[in-house]
C-alpha cells in the first residue's frame, strides 16, 4: 500500500520542559483531575501579528501551533486559531474541518470563511498578495481551523504507521486534540462549541459531535459545551451522495434527457459507484465521462489543477494582453489562476513557513488536499454519518446542513433524500431565505432543531463562492434565527404612455424626414476614437405617418466587403437595439466598477461578433429606443405587421448600402426578437422566390433563447426550476399530477392554478432572466443620494447584510441594464447619435408599455416556421443559455425534437477556452442545437467569449 512518507523528522520535544510553563498550583490541579495522556506531550502555540503577502499587521488574533496525540509516535496536529472579532469571551467557538480527507486547515482559514483571501488578479508568481475577507465569520464567532489527520498540511509524525489512518481512530485523535486545545485555553471551555466540517470534513464533524457528547455523558473532561454542528455539501457515505448526481446532472444540463432515462431505467435500486447490471455500468461510464470534463465541485467555475505549473505566468500575460487568445489556448487559461492555485504557492513559500514557526524538517512540499491520504492511506471504516445525524438531533443538539447547489459532487438533492429519510416532522415547509435583498437559498426547517437550506449558486465549498449569502446564513443560525426573508417587491410597472391626442399635439411639432445615416467616430463614455466603423441613422417606413426606424451598424473588424451582414432583433418587444451594441455581443461594453450615477463609461467587448461580421442592430418596434412615428397608431401594432416592417426596413436599408448586398445575409435575435427573427427569415425567403428586390443573399438564421409562442416555452418552467434547485420536489410532483395537459398561462383545474400561484410566486422572487443574478430594476432611482450609497458600499461591503429594500440599486444592482438608461438618456449621447430633437422624451432599455399594451402576438406559434426553412436547407443555430428561466432550454429542445429530424450528433460537449463552455446536438437539415453553460437568457452578455467562439465556428461552417 502507497503512503505518504515524510522528509527526515528532527522534533526536539518539549514535554521534559513542561513543568516550567505552569506554577505548581496548576499543576497539582492537572495531576489530580485529569489523565496523563491528555497533559503530557507536545502543546505549543504562536501569536502571529503579519503574515507574508499581507499588508501591515493583522486586524484579528491568529494563533497556530501544534498539539501531540500520541507522544510515543511522535504525532503532531497543526491549527490554526482566529478569536472572534466581536465578543470573543462569548462568542461560539468552532472547530471546522475541511475534507478530502487531507484537505489543510489553511483552507478554512484564507480560501472559505476565515478571515482572509487570495487577491488572484494581480499574481505574478511570488508570493501571493492575501486581502481581509468582509465576510469571514470569524467577525462572530472565534474558529479552529485544523489539518486533520497526520499528513495532512502541517501536520507530522515520527513515525509512518501514523500516515495510515481510518475514520474511527481519526474522531478519536481529533476529539483528543479537542480536549488538549481547550485545557491550554481555558477561557474558551465555558464558550457555546460547534462542530463544523465541508465535504468529508462534514462527516467527520458529525461523527466527532457524537464522541463528544458521549465524553460529555461519561464524564471525560474537560466538558464540552457543545450545542450543535454546522456542515456544508457533506458526505454521508450513504449511496445517496453518489446516485443523486444523475438527477442533478440532468436537472443542471449536463447530461441528456435520453441518458437520464437511461440510468433511471436500467440502474434502479443500484449503488452507482458498485454497480452489478452491465447495461447499468455502461450507462455510468458515459456519464461518469460528462462528469470528467467539468468541475464537479462547481460546475459552472473553469476545471483547473491547483498545483503551480512553470508555464502559468507567461501565460497569464499573454492572455491579459490578448483576450482572444482564451480561444485557443493550453490549460490552465487566466481562469486557473484560482485561490487554490495561490495557496500552494503562498504555503510553500519559505518565509510563510517560518511566520507560521512550522517545525524545520517536518514536511516536505505542501499541499492544499493531499490526495495520497484520500486515495491510498485512508480508510472509510464507518459506512455511514446518517445515524449519528439522527442521534443527535434526537438528543435535541441544533443542526445547520447547507447545500451550494451547483455543486455535482455532493448535490443537494441526496442531502435533502437523507434528512427526509430521519422521519422528522417539517416545521417550516420549503420557502426562500435572503441576503442583501435578494434570494439567496431555499430552506426547510425539521423538528429536533434541524435547518436545512441550500444556497444559490453555491458550489461544494459554498462560502468560496457565495461568502455574503453564507455568512448571513452563518449569522442567522448562531444567533438562532430564522434565516432572513423578504416579503415585498421593490419593482412597479413603468407609467403608460401618453394619450394619443397628446402624441398627436407632440408630433405635429415634427417635420418629416427621409432615411438619413452619420457615421459615428466617438461616443461619450468611450475613451479616444471608436476602434470599428459605427454607423446610425433613420430608416422612413412611412413617409406619411411619419414612422423611423433606428439602427445601428457596426462594420466587421476584420474584412466588412466579405463577412456576413447579421440583422440582429434583440427581444420585448419594445426592448432597444442598444442592448445588442452594448450588453449582448456587440462591440462595447459599460465599465460597472467605476459608475458613480453621472455618464456610463464604455469599453471594447474583447469577445465581440463584430469582429467577424457587419451587424445592423434595429430598434423595433415603433416606440422602441429611438425609433418613433408622427402618428398615434404607428405605436400599436402585431407579428405580422411587424414582421413586415422589418423586412421592408431591410430592404430600404439594403438599397441604401448596396456593397452589402453579396455579403452571405443571416436573420438573429434573441427571446421574442427569437421569434421575430425567423417570422423575417420566412418572409425574406418569400420575397426572394417572389422576385422581390433587392434580392438578399439568405443563408440562414441564429437564435437565442428564442419564444416560439408554443406551451413548452412555459411549461418546462416547471422541471427547470425544479432541476435548478427553486422549488421543492413536493410542489413538481404536486404540478405534474394536476396540471397535465394545462396551458399554464390559462390553467382550468383549479388545483393545478393554485399550485402554480405558489410556483409563480418563487419565480417573482428571483431574476427569471439569470436565476443566479441579482434581480433588479434597470430603471434610475428617483433619488439624488444614489452615487453617495454606491460609494458606501464599495467601501464597506457589510453594508449589503443591512441594506433597505427600499434602497434601489443595492451595488450588486449596478448592472448594464441600469447603465445602458443613464448613458441613452443622457443629451451628449443623443447628439453623438444623431437622435432626432423632440423624437422621444425619455430613453427605456425596454419600454413595457410596447410590451403589455401595444404588441399583439397575432401568430401564435414560429415552429411552423422553423420547420419550413429547415426543410428548405437554410442554416439554423439555436442556442439557450441554460440559466434562464423565461425560456428554458427544455422547452427549446422539445420543440425542436418535435420536428422529427434525424441526429447526426448526439449530446455532447462543446468547448472553449479550454473548457466546457455546453452541449450540442446537430440534426440532419443543418440544425444545430446549443446550451451554453451558465448562460441567462441573453446568454452573450452573461457567457462572451463562450458565446463567440460558438458564433465563430457556426457562421464559418465549422462544428461547436
Amino acid at each position: 500500500m502507497k503512503y505518504y512518507r515524510p522528509s527526515l523528522l528532527s522534533l526536539q520535544k518539549m514535554s521534559k520542559n513542561f513543568f516550567f510553563f505552569f506554577n505548581f498550583n496548576f499543576l497539582f490541579f492537572f495531576f489530580f483531575f485529569f489523565p496523563s495522556h491528555l497533559w503530557l506531550g507536545c502543546l505549543s502555540a504562536v501569536n502571529i501579528t503579519h503574515l507574508p503577502g499581507f499588508h501591515g499587521e493583522l486586524p484579528f488574533h491568529l494563533e497556530t501551533g501544534y498539539v501531540s496525540v500520541d507522544d510515543e509516535s511522535g504525532a503532531e496536529l497543526f491549527y490554526y486559531f482566529v478569536e472572534s472579532e466581536r465578543k470573543p469571551e462569548e462568542d461560539p467557538l468552532i472547530l471546522w474541518l475541511t475534507g478530502g480527507p487531507g484537505c489543510s486547515g489553511f483552507a478554512g482559514l484564507a480560501l472559505h470563511m476565515g478571515p482572509l483571501n487570495f487577491k488572484t488578479d494581480n499574481f505574478d508568481g511570488n508570493t501571493p498578495t492575501l486581502v481581509i475577507n468582509p465576510y469571514a465569520w470569524t467577525k462572530i464567532a472565534s474558529m479552529i481551523f485544523l489539518d486533520w489527520p497526520v499528513g495532512t498540511g502541517f501536520s507530522y509524525s515520527t513515525t509512518d504507521k501514523d500516515y495510515i489512518t481510518e475514520d474511527i481512530q481519526t474522531k478519536r485523535n481529533i476529539y483528543k486534540f479537542l480536549r488538549k486545545w481547550l485545557l491550554d485555553h481555558p477561557n474558551f471551555v465555558s464558550n457555546p462549541f460547534y462542530m463544523g466540517g465541508e465535504s468529508y470534513g462534514g462527516k467527520m464533524a458529525t461523527l466527532l459531535s457524537h464522541e463528544i457528547v458521549e465524553g460529555n455523558e461519561q464524564g471525560q473532561n474537560p466538558l464540552i459545551n457543545i450545542k450543535g454542528y454546522i456542515i456544508g455539501n457533506a458526505v454521508t457515505g450513504e449511496k445517496t451522495d453518489k446516485n443523486s448526481q444523475v438527477p442533478h446532472a440532468y436537472g443542471l444540463g449536463v447530461i441528456s434527457e435520453q441518458l437520464y432515462k437511461l440510468i433511471q431505467t436500467n440502474c434502479e435500486g443500484e449503488d452507482y459507484l458498485k454497480p452489478q447490471g452491465a447495461l447499468c455500468k455502461t450507462h455510468l461510464q458515459v456519464f461518469e465521462e460528462f462528469l470528467s470534463e467539468i468541475n464537479v465541485f462547481g460546475i459552472l467555475e473553469p476545471l483547473c489543477s491547483d498545483e503551480p505549473q512553470k508555464e502559468i505566468l507567461g501565460l497569464r500575460r499573454s492572455l491579459e494582453e490578448n483576450s482572444a487568445d482564451f480561444l485557443n489556448q493550453p490549460s490552465p487559461d487566466i481562469n486557473c489562476i484560482t485561490p487554490d492555485l495561490l495557496a500552494n504557492y503562498w504555503a510553500n513559500n519559505e518565509l510563510a513557513r517560518n511566520v507560521l514557526q512550522v517545525e524545520e524538517g517536518t514536511v516536505g512540499r505542501w499541499h492544499r488536499c493531499n490526495f495520497n491520504i484520500a486515495i491510498y492511506n485512508y480508510t472509510r471504516s464507518i459506512p455511514s454519518s446518517v445515524p449519528y445525524h439522527k442521534n443527535l438531533a434526537k438528543r435535541g443538539y441544533r443542526a445547520l446542513v447547507y447545500s451550494g447547489d451547483h455543486d455535482l459532487q455532493i448535490p443537494f438533492v441526496g442531502t435533502l433524500e437523507w434528512i427526509k429519510s430521519l422521519g422528522f416532522a417539517v416545521v417550516d415547509p420549503w420557502r426562500s431565505w435572503h441576503a442583501g435583498g435578494q434570494v439567496a437559498g431555499y430552506t426547510i426547517s425539521l423538528a429536533n432543531n434541524l435547518t436545512f437550506a441550500t444556497v444559490k449558486g453555491g458550489n461544494h465549498l459554498a462560502p468560496v463562492h457565495r461568502p455574503m449569502q453564507t455568512f448571513v446564513m452563518f449569522e442567522s443560525s448562531s444567533s438562532r434565527r430564522p434565516q432572513p426573508a423578504m416579503s415585498t417587491s421593490r419593482h412597479q410597472l413603468p407609467l403608460l404612455l401618453d394619450s394619443a391626442l397628446c402624441l398627436l399635439l407632440f408630433f405635429n411639432l415634427i417635420s418629416s424626414s427621409l432615411s438619413a445615416f452619420n457615421n459615428i467616430t466617438r461616443l461619450p463614455g468611450f475613451d479616444g476614437p471608436l476602434p470599428f466603423r459605427l454607423e446610425t441613422g433613420y430608416v422612413t417606413m412611412n413617409e406619411k405617418s411619419g414612422a423611423e426606424l433606428f439602427y445601428y451598424l457596426v462594420e466587421s473588424e476584420r474584412s466588412p466587403s466579405e463577412d456576413p451582414l447579421l440583422l440582429w432583433l434583440v427581444g420585448g418587444p419594445g426592448c432597444s437595439a442598444i442592448n445588442g451594441m452594448t450588453l449582448d455581443m456587440g462591440p462595447l461594453r459599460f465599465k460597472l466598477d467605476d459608475f458613480d450615477g453621472q455618464l456610463p463609461n464604455l469599453y471594447a467587448n474583447p469577445f465581440a461578433w463584430t469582429k467577424i461580421s457587419n451587424m445592423i442592430f434595429v430598434d423595433w418596434p415603433i416606440g422602441t429606443g429611438l425609433s418613433y412615428s408622427k402618428t398615434a397608431q404607428d405605436y400599436t401594432t402585431e407579428d405580422v405587421n411587424g414582421t413586415e416592417f422589418i423586412y421592408q426596413f431591410l430592404r430600404k436599408w439594403l438599397l441604401d448600402h448596396p456593397r452589402f448586398l453579396s455579403n452571405p445575409f443571416y436573420m438573429g435575435g434573441d427571446s421574442y426578437g427569437g421569434k421575430m427573427a425567423v417570422l423575417v427569415a420566412h418572409k425574406i425567403v418569400e420575397g426572394n422566390e417572389g422576385g422581390q428586390e433587392p434580392l438578399i443573399n439568405f443563408k440562414g438564421y441564429l437564435v437565442g433563447n428564442a419564444a416560439t409562442g408554443e406551451q413548452v416555452d412555459t411549461t418546462t418552467q416547471v422541471p427547470h426550476a425544479y432541476g435548478l434547485g427553486i422549488i421543492s420536489s413536493e410542489l413538481y410532483q404536486l404540478i405534474m399530477a394536476n396540471c397535465a395537459g394545462e396551458d399554464f398561462k390559462q390553467p382550468h383545474n383549479v388545483l393545478c392554478a393554485n399550485h402554480l400561484d405558489t410556483f409563480n410566486g418563487f419565480l417573482s422572487e428571483i431574476n427569471s432572466y439569470s436565476i443566479l443574478d441579482p434581480d433588479c430594476s434597470d430603471e434610475p432611482p428617483s433619488t439624488n443620494e444614489m452615487p453617495t450609497a454606491i460609494r458606501s458600499l464599495k467601501e464597506n461591503p457589510e453594508d449589503f447584510l443591512t441594506l433597505p429594500s427600499s434602497s434601489v440599486p443595492d451595488i450588486s444592482c449596478i448592472t448594464g441594464d441600469l447603465l445602458a438608461n443613464y448613458w441613452g438618456n443622457h443629451n451628449l449621447v443623443k447628439e453623438a447619435l444623431h437622435v432626432k430633437e423632440a423624437t422621444i422624451k425619455r430613453f427605456h432599455r425596454c419600454d413595457f408599455n410596447v410590451n403589455s399594451y401595444h404588441y399583439t402576438r397575432s401568430i401564435p406559434s414560429s415552429v411552423p416556421y422553423h420547420f419550413n426553412l429547415i426543410t428548405r436547407g437554410f442554416r439554423a443555430l439555436v442556442y439557450s443559455g441554460d440559466h434562464d428561466l423565461r425560456i428554458p432550454f427544455l422547452g427549446t429542445l422539445e420543440w425542436i425534437k418535435s420536428l422529427n429530424f434525424s441526429v447526426l450528433e448526439p449530446w455532447r460537449s462543446w468547448h472553449a477556452g479550454g473548457q466546457v463552455a455546453g452541449y450540442t446536438i446537430l440534426f440532419s437539415n443543418n440544425l444545430t442545437f446549443a446550451t451554453v453553460k451558465g448562460g441567462s437568457h441573453v446568454a452573450p452578455g452573461k457567457m462572451p467569449l463562450e458565446c463567440y467562439a460558438m458564433f465563430e465556428r457556426w457562421i464559418s461552417h465549422k462544428g461547436l
